[in-house]
């Protein structure tokens, strides 16, 4: 018995380390992971890449990223890549990054979204692709990430979304596709993520509310559209938004509003109408109408709250 322990101690002593191919990535890559475990890119051990749980890469000046770079880093949780001139991304780049929860990509330079980039980050719940460069959202393009729950869009130069653009993300509880150029949402855009309860749509090139806009979305808790064009709400265009419980709609063009168009709201929703184009008149019939509602109205036009 004791010769058996001591063969496997031995064993485990004598085992040579297995290394991983550190110095051959990216020269800013190789650097990071060197810095984080303490040793030489050559001495580092794929032993201590697992033992890694966060890599932040961000203001790297990083140009370009490949698969490779990633390699033995099964248990990342956590990529920080903002603020590098990346501009495109490679399918399967973070194939390697089975157990990420969290990508970070804001301020990146990115025009386009691929699905394939993504391919493999089936635990992914928090995607930032803000403050980049892109303008078009295809079909199916985060299709791979079935755990997103948050997405954040805002101040790209997106114009136009495909109606299955978030199709498969059936997590998805947060969403904000604020400072964009989107002049027009198709109804079914939503249909796919009907579990939202955060929409943000603000600061975009709306001009109207269509019926039925927000149909799918009875778990809606949040909605943000203040500072777009609209001046035309349609009469059902809440209609299904039973949880709501804040809507902003302050900093438009909006002159008039149909009669019942918040009734199927809450009656206890915030709702925020400033810096409009409502009549003193207007506003008082909204009251009366809404009495038990909170509903912001100053600074529309020539009224003095």
């Amino acid at each position: 018995m004791m010769t058996r322990i001591l063969s496997v101690i031995l064993l485990i002593l004598f085992s040579p380390l297995s290394y991983a191919s550190i110095c051959n990535r990216q020269p800013q890559v190789a650097e990071s992971i060197s810095s984080l475990v303490g040793k030489k890119c050559d001495e580092i051990t794929t032993s201590d890449l697992n033992g890694l749980d966060a890599l932040d890469l961000s203001h790297k000046a990083i140009s370009q990223l490949q698969s490779s770079d990633f390699e033995g880093l099964s248990n990342i949780k956590i990529l920080y890549l903002h603020d590098n001139p990346l501009e495109k991304i490679q399918p399967q780049t973070f194939k390697h990054l089975a157990q990420l929860e969290e990508l970070y990509m804001s301020r990146t330079d990115l025009t386009a979204v691929e699905s394939e980039v993504f391919e493999g980050l089936s635990k992914l719940r928090i995607l930032i692709l803000s403050s980049n460069n892109i303008t078009i959202i295809p079909a199916d393009s985060f299709k791979y990430l079935s755990s997103l729950h948050t997405l954040k869009l805002n101040s790209n130069m997106i114009t136009e979304l495909d109606k299955n653009a978030f199709r498969g993300l059936h997590q998805l509880r947060i969403l904000d596709l604020h400072d964009n150029r989107v002049p027009f949402f198709d109804p079914q855009v939503f249909a796919t993520i009907s579990q939202l309860e955060e929409l943000n749509i603000a600061i975009n090139k709306l001009t109207q509310l269509q019926d039925d806009l927000f149909i799918s979305f009875a778990a809606l808790k949040k909605l943000l559209i203040f500072a777009n064009d609209i001046t035309t709400i349609s009469p059902k265009a809440f209609r299904g938004l039973k949880q709501l419980e804040r809507l902003r709609l302050n900093g438009n063009y909006i002159s008039s509003l149909p009669a019942g168009v918040f009734s199927e709201l809450a009656q206890f929703t915030a709702i925020d109408l400033r810096i409009n184009s409502l009549s003193p008149y207007q506003c008082e019939q909204i009251r009366k109408e809404y009495p038990k509602m909170e509903i912001l109205l100053d600074e529309n036009r020539n009224i003095d709250m």
